[in-house]
């Protein structure tokens, strides 16, 4: 899965959860035996509510694309013999995940980003079916070799392109992509998103 499609769903999928949890927070805390909503007030962030976690939205956007765009720049630029033309290798690993997450935790420091990157690395691993491939999920604990691949770059794109049409999940998930933008859009708050990150 690449491009525009998954990166739609992955965000209505995360904004979903943000309304479920904020509408629900302290129900859902309750079953999970965690901590009450008032007392989670008392110690909010400027990144949280009393609910739970603002989700930053711009690092629901790095999570998701950050494995493709890492593990396609490794394979047909800057070290495809390192990664053994792999076109999915380290940013596909959970070994990959964490070093993201960790990243993105000292850079924004805030729990929003680090939940938002989080959700949206594992629905990318969850769209790319990546239990089929633990050799690479798992990384290195099979080895430090990646599977062998050998796909130019400009085969890649035709075979993408061509199968476009008929990628019916690429195609609703550009929708909702397409919706969410239009609500930031026609709220008036596409500034307040860039300097937030958050959708209402």
């Amino acid at each position: 899965m690449d491009f525009l499609g998954p990166i739609g769903v992955t965000m209505a999928a995360v904004f979903v959860l943000q309304k479920l949890w904020s509408e629900h927070g302290s129900l859902l805390g309750r079953i999970a035996g965690l901590r009450g909503s008032d007392e989670v007030a008392r110690e909010a962030t400027p990144g949280e509510t009393a609910s739970g976690p603002c989700i930053d939205f711009r690092f629901v956007l790095v999570g998701a694309f950050a494995p493709d765009v890492l593990d396609k720049v490794l394979a047909f630029w800057i070290a495809p013999d390192l990664v053994n033309h792999s076109l999915r290798n380290f940013g596909h690993s959970l070994l990959g995940a964490t070093v993201l997450l960790s990243l993105i935790g000292v850079a924004a420091r805030t729990r929003g980003a680090i939940v938002g990157a989080g959700l949206a690395v594992t629905a990318h691993f969850l769209l790319d079916k990546m239990w089929r491939l633990p050799e690479i999920l798992l990384w290195p604990a099979f080895g430090w070799s990646f599977p062998p691949g050998d796909v130019p770059l400009s085969h890649w794109l035709n075979v993408h392109f061509q199968s476009l049409p008929q990628a019916t999940l690429d195609w609703f998930g550009i929708g909702l992509l397409l919706v969410i933008v239009l609500r930031i859009l026609l709220s008036g708050k596409g500034a307040a998103f860039i300097r937030t990150g958050r959708i209402t």
